[in-house]
């Protein structure tokens, strides 16, 4: 059997915020560690497990700024890594307010990277953070259909009430997402606006237009109101760096 991920005893990734926002979150990680309770751990050790190996080191000093693109595309990469840092120093404020987080840009480029580093930050002040591949809850709805004592409203409910919920990729790779999976994901994300607990969310998409077209209006106004949007439109890292891959 694979081994759990260890939970970290200090905040994760702490280090990498402004000094006032680490001090913060430093104060606040002491103050629940002498109280956490071991439902607090679990949904850590939960959180790790779902974001997979490959996410659980990763911080906002861990992304690349990758010389091999040209220097416009650099400087966004900067700037994506600058607002992110920027929001997750006042993370405490952003969930309370309800403020959604939405990266948009072609695959490749490190939007579930930046998604993890916001979830783990999440988690080091202990709010329940539920992090999905949107796909993920596309499959369990549908299994639902015909089975006795089971429904979607089930797979729905503890994504709707989660602190803050991640959804990575709601726009399937291959053809278009049918009509049963942007209701769901309307009741999903309406349920979160109207309560204020923010969604992030991964899209492999151009910008607004483009995701409206893919996911409707309705989708998508509710996740940009009063969001942080991320334009992350470059080319692929895994391509680049893929042995043989083209630039």
């Amino acid at each position: 059997t694979t081994a759990e991920p260890a939970a970290s005893s200090e905040p994760l990734h702490v280090a990498q915020f402004s000094e006032a926002a680490r001090e913060t979150m430093m104060r606040r990680h002491r103050a629940a560690s002498r109280e956490r309770d071991p439902a607090a751990k679990r949904a850590e050790l939960e959180l790790l497990a779902k974001l997979g190996r490959r996410y659980h080191g990763a911080t906002l000093d861990g992304y690349e700024i990758d010389g091999q693109l040209d220097a416009d595309a650099q400087d966004r990469q900067r700037a994506t890594v600058k607002k992110i840092r920027e929001y997750l120093d006042e993370l405490p404020a952003q969930i309370d307010g309800g403020r959604n987080l939405i990266l948009y840009g072609t695959v490749g480029t490190g939007k579930d990277h930046l998604l993890a580093v916001a979830c783990k930050a999440a988690a080091a002040i202990d709010r329940r953070v539920e992090w999905r591949n949107a796909a993920d809850i596309f499959t369990a709805a549908k299994a639902t259909w015909g089975k006795a004592g089971a429904s979607v409203e089930d797979i729905l409910q503890p994504l709707q009430r989660a602190d803050v919920l991640a959804l990575s990729d709601p726009i399937p790779a291959v053809g278009e997402i049918d009509h049963h999976e942007v209701r769901w994901l309307l009741a999903l994300i309406d349920k979160r606006y109207r309560e204020m607990r923010p969604t992030w969310v991964t899209l492999n998409a151009a910008d607004g237009n483009d995701a409206r077209k893919a996911l409707s209006h309705q989708v998508v106004d509710r996740l940009q109101h009063n969001a942080t949007v991320c334009d992350m439109k470059w080319n692929s890292y895994r391509v680049r760096r893929a042995e043989g891959g083209v630039r």
